[in-house]
């Protein structure tokens, strides 16, 4: 379930995750690292609404 939402996330922000493994690791993890603050920022934004 998370892996499916780490992917819509990155197909949502045009990040390819097959062109992601051939990126330099710390492109790659840049790259991780953008998805997962959206995530994050998502949530905290869901959160906030039902307070």
């Amino acid at each position: 379930m998370a892996e499916d939402y780490f992917q819509y996330t990155a197909r949502k922000l045009s990040i390819s995750l097959d062109e992601m493994e051939k990126l330099p690791e710390d492109e790659a993890i840049r790259q991780s690292l953008r998805i997962m603050e959206y995530i994050i920022s998502e949530q905290i934004d869901k959160v906030l609404v039902i307070q």
